[in-house]
């Protein structure tokens, strides 16, 4: 019965992580770096507006608790971004104020590369993630 138990177990697991996993089989060849990146642009995407025309964001390493702080700035753009290494866990929060009253967001996420091979010309590497949404939601 154990046996049985664990070669189930065995078998969801495996099904399970397969299923997340990313599906390289059909790579843009026109995003592909020929040469390993080492760091990429990190992008966020913040709101501004009339009452918020500058959003103060910090960029932490890691998750927001471990308080690893890699970058704090003010953005002035819909769009801000920083180059940050690659593989590696990114956290951001940006701080809204309008008076009294302070709003939070936050995003996180993995930042990777990935080496593919067979796909395009030679040995190609592709960026996923680096994408981080802390815009308000009305």
């Amino acid at each position: 019965m154990k046996k049985i138990f664990f070669i189930s177990l065995l078998l969801i697991s495996c099904t399970t992580f397969m299923s997340c996993s990313e599906n390289f089989d059909e790579i843009d060849c026109s995003e592909c770096f020929p040469d390993k990146p080492l760091e990429a642009a990190l992008y966020i995407d913040v709101t501004l507006n009339e009452v918020y025309p500058a959003i103060p964001v910090i960029v932490f390493r890691g998750k927001i608790e471990q308080g690893d702080t890699l970058v704090v700035d003010t953005i002035y753009e819909p769009r801000g971004y920083i180059d940050v290494p690659l593989n590696e866990y990114y956290s951001v929060m940006a701080k809204y104020k309008s008076g009294k009253s302070v709003t939070y967001a936050i995003d996180g996420d993995e930042f990777n590369r990935h080496k593919i091979e067979g796909q395009c010309d030679g040995t190609c590497w592709i960026i996923r993630g680096g994408l981080y949404n802390v815009k308000l939601k009305y």
